[in-house]
């Protein structure tokens, strides 16, 4: 072959191959040198976790911690929906051979007339409505709920009586907002029941620390107490009570730990 006359025919194809060969290999030269270290960490490092994922993720000693832990959730769940759940006396519960709407109208009457004349008899002044709507319920769960809401407030009342307090304003009784929309309850449905209360000091905070005290094993929910001087009252104070009548939902059982190391 005539490499001169090939050379001389074939100059500029040759020069543009050879050209191109020489910038892959600097390209080449250039990748591994920025990148071939990073590229190495990256395939040390799958192997490291294709090892570890071969190996099992949890063993006999992680399974009875499991175990453990999901039995200590199960008693808080329990001690949680035991001090939250509140559970109407007897007196204020529904009746099983009375219809609803009866049993709210009996139980109302029954308890205004003896819980206004007991007041009465103690000295305290108290709303007549005893924050009870103006309009009576006619849903089944919204009596049950206000009837839930009344027992509290006669508790409330009466512990007031005890602590010799002078006058309770205003009783003002909301029920979930969820529960008169019709709407599911996921969490927890809550009665609020505002209560504002004045007169001098002392009864007051005596009735703050009976709140505290359980009956027949169970306490009124304080979410919020506030107490303020009473404007153009003089020696007196007025409080701002908001009890809570509440009901967990979504607070089921846990589930079992089940498996193997």
């Amino acid at each position: 072959m005539d490499l001169d006359g090939y050379w001389q025919e074939n100059k500029r194809f040759v020069t543009v191959v050879a050209g191109g060969a020489v910038l892959f290999l600097i390209v080449w030269v250039l990748i591994d040198n920025n990148l071939g270290d990073q590229l190495s960490r990256m395939q040390a490092r799958r192997m490291r976790l294709q090892q570890d994922l071969a190996e099992p993720m949890f063993g006999n000693a992680d399974l009875e911690r499991a175990r453990a832990e999901n039995e200590a959730l199960r008693g808080a769940l329990a001690e949680l929906r035991e001090h939250s759940e509140f559970r109407a006396r007897e007196a204020f519960a529904p009746s099983a051979g009375e219809a609803p709407s009866s049993r709210y109208v009996s139980v109302v009457s029954s308890v205004r007339e003896t819980l206004l004349q007991d007041a009465g008899r103690a000295g305290l002044v108290v709303p007549a409505d005893l924050g009870l709507p103006t309009l009576a319920p006619t849903r089944e769960a919204e009596i049950e709920r206000t009837l839930e809401g009344l027992d509290a407030v006669e508790r409330l009342v009466r512990l007031a009586m005890a602590a010799r307090v002078a006058r309770i304003d205003q009783i003002r009784m909301r029920l979930d907002s969820r529960l008169l929309a019709g709407k599911p309850i996921a969490d927890l449905e809550r009665t609020e029941i505002e209560v504002t209360l004045t007169g001098p000091s002392e009864p007051i905070v005596r009735l703050l620390e009976l709140c505290a005290e359980p009956v027949d094993g169970r306490t009124l929910l304080v979410r919020r107490a506030e107490i303020k001087d009473a404007r153009g009252r003089r020696n007196e104070v007025r409080l701002e009570l908001e009890l809570a009548v509440t009901h967990p939902h979504g607070l089921g059982a846990v589930e079992d730990v089940e498996g193997e190391g």
